[in-house]
């Protein structure tokens, strides 16, 4: 799959959930239809989410703040495994220009 789906919204503003329950919903599915070693863009991801690349990358970065931070002050083993990964991987989601 190029790109995700297509979100619109027909209902009235005040009718629809709010943005950041949007996003979630959008990151849950795009989770649970993920095929195995798969990598997704933040284009892709964001299309799944019903947000812009940026919005993406401002989650990613502060999902990694998170994840340094308690890997350096809580010196917790399974998260330097998860960081070790993710740093011989490079990062999950690719920039596409």
């Amino acid at each position: 799959m190029k790109y995700g789906p297509m979100l619109y919204h027909h209902a009235a503003p005040e009718k629809c959930a709010p943005k950041g329950e949007r996003i979630d919903l959008g990151l849950a599915i795009l989770s649970a239809v993920a095929l195995p070693n798969v990598r997704y863009t933040q284009n892709e991801i964001a299309a799944w989410a019903g947000c812009s690349r940026g919005m993406i990358y401002l989650i990613e970065r502060n999902a990694l703040k998170k994840l340094r931070n308690n890997l350096f002050f809580r010196n917790n083993p399974l998260l330097r495994e998860m960081m070790a990964e993710f740093f011989e991987e490079r990062s999950p989601a690719r920039r596409v220009e």
